[in-house]
């Protein structure tokens, strides 16, 4: 890296030469913290720090509870020595942000989260501009700034970061049960473990996803880019052939799927084998019974007449449904796409890269509702599958463009 300049570096640039911007995925798809989930991270394997640290992570909160839990942690609790840190709170389970600085070792901001919904979480600290910024889902939601420029510095530090807890070790405060960290190698390590326990005993797993470790401190657009960061599975490939309308295609568990916050999206080429008297479903995320209706995103086909019936889930309509387009034609193979948008609060349909129609949320009171169900292709106890053939089925977690609907079409080899 010997490199001859023919000016005199600025402060700023001398600070980007020394500290290359690094970044590591610690965890990718969801993860629910359990007992036995165990990973080690070690300050070493952690990009360099010297002034600024950022953290990315989606994670969703399934039930409350009485005791304090951790989410994430760089440092070992008794040494004063948490940045950064983030914790839940009791009971009403606020976000609180912790970092360390020369005078105090809990500085922490919060706000009340909502049970069963997934969160875009972002902390960036900086230690040039003596401030911690907080983001939910793409949005400044706090901040905190050092206001004595003289006695109080932020302070990092060279400590394993810890996400999750351990029930094997109490820490000096008795209700709460955390794995601080253990020997290895002469090296101090890490523990990500199980992360929330009541008198003892795992009260729920947090699915975690896309905890991401930055040694500089996000912009604004950086973490808009990260909130909606795209994601794509490809279901289905092969030709799946149901044949009857008793025949179960491919059920993705939830955690499978890509994350959906706000959009999803669904394409697949589709040939109907012959019409059907029955309702026959194409695909439906979620389930339909006594105990759970549900239903964003579900396709159907009309008996008989074999149009498409689209269905979605709202907070006040459990079955939001319309008929979109013309009927289909037996043996003849579509491309057929679902874009689905809370914020819009509209759902649209293409046929073969054209729009064949949309279906809006009209009371401003109601918000479409996704669900953690599983996503079935075909019959299940409730619903008699279409008979047709299905393949290149692609789950997208965000709403397609126009455009991106007609170059998918344009792309498939039929």
């Amino acid at each position: 890296d010997f490199t001859y300049y023919n000016w005199k570096l600025s402060k700023e640039e001398i600070e980007a030469n020394f500290q290359q911007r690094q970044t590591l995925q610690i965890i990718n798809n969801p993860i629910s913290f359990q007992a036995g989930t165990r990973r080690d991270v070690s300050h070493t394997d952690l990009p360099i720090v010297s002034d600024a640290l950022s953290i990315t992570l989606r994670f969703k909160l399934q039930s409350r509870s009485n005791k304090l839990t951790r989410i994430f942690q760089k440092g070992i609790n008794g040494i004063n020595t948490q940045t950064p840190a983030l914790f839940l709170e009791p009971l009403n389970m606020r976000l609180y942000l912790y970092f360390s600085t020369t005078t105090d070792e809990n500085v922490y901001v919060g706000g009340p989260l909502v049970i069963g919904r997934t969160y875009h979480f972002t902390y960036t600290l900086s230690a040039f501009e003596r401030r911690l910024d907080v983001y939910i889902d793409g949005v400044l939601a706090g901040f905190k700034h050092l206001e004595d420029v003289v006695a109080d510095q932020l302070v990092f530090n060279k400590e394993p970061l810890f996400i999750g807890s351990d029930d094997s070790l109490p820490s000096p405060l008795a209700e709460i049960r955390w794995l601080f960290f253990i020997l290895l190698d002469n090296m101090f390590h890490a523990s990500i473990g199980p992360i929330c326990h009541l008198n003892g005993t795992l009260l729920f797993p947090v699915p975690i996803s896309d905890f991401t470790y930055y040694n500089w401190k996000l912009s604004v657009e950086e973490v808009q880019q990260s909130f909606g960061r795209r994601k794509s599975l490809q279901i289905v490939t092969t030709p799946t052939l149901l044949l009857k309308a008793t025949t179960k295609g491919p059920v993705v568990p939830h955690t499978t799927l890509p994350i959906v916050s706000e959009e999803l999206s669904i394409t697949l080429l589709f040939k109907l084998s012959c019409h059907s008297d029955n309702w026959g479903r194409i695909f439906q995320k979620g389930q339909c019974s006594d105990r759970n209706n549900t239903r964003t995103p579900a396709l159907f086909l009309e008996p008989q007449r074999s149009r498409l019936h689209t269905c979605f889930s709202t907070t006040t309509d459990w079955n939001v449904n319309d008929f979109i387009g013309d009927p289909l034609v037996v043996g003849r193979t579509y491309h057929l796409a679902y874009t689905l948008s809370r914020s819009e609060r509209r759902m649209d349909i293409y046929i073969n890269g054209m729009s064949a129609g949309f279906k809006t949320v009209g009371d401003v009171y109601s918000h479409i509702l996704f669900n953690d169900e599983p996503f079935f292709i075909g019959s299940d106890e409730y619903h008699p599958s279409a008979i047709c053939e299905i393949r290149n089925l692609q789950f997208h977690n965000w709403k397609l463009s126009a455009e991106e609907v007609t170059q998918d079409y344009k792309d498939q080899n039929y």
